[in-house]
């Protein structure tokens, strides 16, 4: 018996190949140093920062922004027969050439004490450590850029805070009303057996929707630095996701505890082509006291499970072209 009706699910996204391409390359916005080896790049599609403003004391910044938007980190090792200095230099002329505003510059025991892994990469204050904040202002949203170059761990490392909104409604439906939290939950083990036909009943009408499944794929893949975006498809797509989604109850070992499984069906679609070249099923199950919780845990975990399925397989399709 089917009491859930599968949701369908569109996600966009725009711009993919050159999105893709953007996880090797240096960020637009900032000049690298020549010789410079890029390690690592991440990109977060909107996010929080503290971006910092001053000198470290026991270990924290004494002043900092308090930013939203875009957020990438670069992480860079530095060419060899070049002194931090050089380097920095380098660095300050580059950014002021570019119209950034220095907000604030240090070298050495100037830039404070303590030290640790920061929100700017590797900062330790008198271990040949320089950095500089700077600010670009533009009509479409200031831009923010911090630089630690490291002589001691021979490593530079370049945040960019670009401000904007945070794109809303992503996932084109209704929000859901929120649903109550279980007050306690045990990790039990489950066992899957069909519950009663009347509890399956009035546990389903509880459920708030694919919100969450959907909310998850689009974090999930604005983290692995893919463009992604919930909407319908359209000619600027290159890849279109499209899937079904379904909730259902089922009985445990323990009646206090609820569980909810949520399944999804995707197939990914070429967007140039309107070809189809490959389609999966992943199922995610959670348990807690209250059946809404179980769905939300349920379905937001499948958000991740599926948008790292679809990265590898995006990723796979590209290789063999």
């Amino acid at each position: 018996m089917k009491l859930l009706k599968p949701i369908p699910l569109a996600l966009m996204f725009g711009a993919l190949f050159s999105a893709l391409a953007a996880t090797a390359q240096d960020h637009p916005l900032v000049s690298v140093y020549p010789g410079s080896k890029l390690l690592d790049r991440k990109a977060v599609a909107f996010d929080e920062y503290k971006f910092p403003v001053a000198k470290m004391w026991a270990n924290k910044f004494t002043k900092e922004l308090a930013l939203e938007g875009k957020v990438e980190r670069l992480e860079y090792s530095n060419p060899e027969e070049r002194s931090s200095l050089e380097m920095f230099r380098n660095y300050q002329a580059s950014l002021k050439q570019s119209g950034y505003q220095t907000l604030y510059s240090c070298s050495g025991e100037e830039c404070g004490s303590g030290g640790g892994n920061t929100q700017v990469g590797q900062f330790h204050p008198g271990h040949d450590t320089r950095f500089i904040s700077a600010k670009l202002p533009r009509a479409q949203g200031d831009v923010y850029v911090a630089v630690v170059v490291s002589g001691y761990y021979h490593r530079t490392y370049i945040s960019v805070v670009e401000v904007r909104p945070m794109d809303e409604n992503m996932t084109g439906l209704a929000p859901a009303a929120s649903a109550p939290r279980a007050q306690a939950s045990a990790p039990i083990q489950a066992e899957e057996r069909q519950a009663p036909v009347s509890q399956r009943a009035a546990e389903s009408s509880s459920r708030g929707g694919a919100k969450q499944v959907v909310t998850g794929v689009v974090k999930g893949l604005n983290a692995f630095g893919i463009q992604a975006k919930a909407g319908s498809a359209s000619a600027k797509a290159d890849i279109v996701v499209e899937g079904e989604v379904e909730t259902s109850p089922f009985k445990g070992n323990d009646a206090r505890i609820k569980w909810a499984r949520t399944t999804a069906t995707i197939s990914l679609r070429d967007g140039r082509t309107s070809k189809i070249f490959t389609q999966f099923n992943i199922t995610d199950k959670q348990g807690s006291g209250d059946y809404n919780e179980a769905v939300r845990r349920s379905q937001t975990e499948l958000g991740k499970k599926v948008a790292k399925q679809i990265n590898s397989e995006i990723a796979s399709y590209f290789e063999n072209q």
